[in-house]
């Protein structure tokens, strides 16, 4: 594996906050769909493996290979065909993310390690395009933290409002996620 991207960035929660997101993939992805961000992802998790779809033509399986209060890495493989890429490539990828937290915030580094492709043809495009690639990488990433930070905001200020978004069965696992602030705001 190669290292492709990195991005440094900093969350106005809790760490522990933090890792109980990270925790709960489906939630967030939940949030996510009711505050209308886009891409619409939809995230669903068997037997420990989350199955995410990008709408915009990304598609694959996350799995959390090692997890602690500081780290997780997660072991990706998976399709994309986009307008960008004439063909369709399959791949893999290793996403760790390392994470402090300190007063209230998070400071956090993402890397994203890529192998070629499985194949001669995807290995000799990702190589073409791998300058195109790190830039839609980097707009995607900055948005969805963008829209992340929107989500973590209104979870600090207004937990309750959040929670009253959610359909019941989020209910549990959001109270969870936000250490009982929303119900006990009630």
């Amino acid at each position: 594996y190669k290292r492709q991207y990195e991005k440094r960035f900093e969350l106005a929660t809790s760490l522990e906050r933090w890792n109980r997101m990270l925790g709960d993939p489906v939630l967030m992805g939940r949030l996510w769909a009711l505050y209308g961000f886009k891409p619409a992802y939809e995230i669903r998790e068997e037997k420990g493996v989350y199955h995410v779809i990008d709408p915009t033509g990304i598609e694959g399986e996350l799995s959390e290979m090692e997890t602690s209060p500081r780290h997780r890495i997660y072991a990706g493989k998976g399709k994309m065909k986009n307008w960008f890429v004439p063909v369709s490539l399959r791949g893999r990828a290793l996403f760790i993310l390392r994470h402090t937290g300190s007063s209230g915030r998070v400071s956090c580094v993402l890397e994203i390690y890529g192998e070629g492709g499985d194949d001669l043809v995807s290995k000799v495009l990702l190589k073409v395009v791998s300058p195109l690639l790190r830039r839609y990488i980097d707009r995607r990433v900055t948005r969805n933290l963008r829209d992340l930070k929107i989500i973590i905001d209104d979870m600090e200020r207004n937990p309750r409002y959040v929670r009253s978004l959610l359909d019941e069965e989020y209910s549990a696992a959001f109270d969870r996620l936000v250490g009982g602030d929303a119900a006990s705001s009630e």
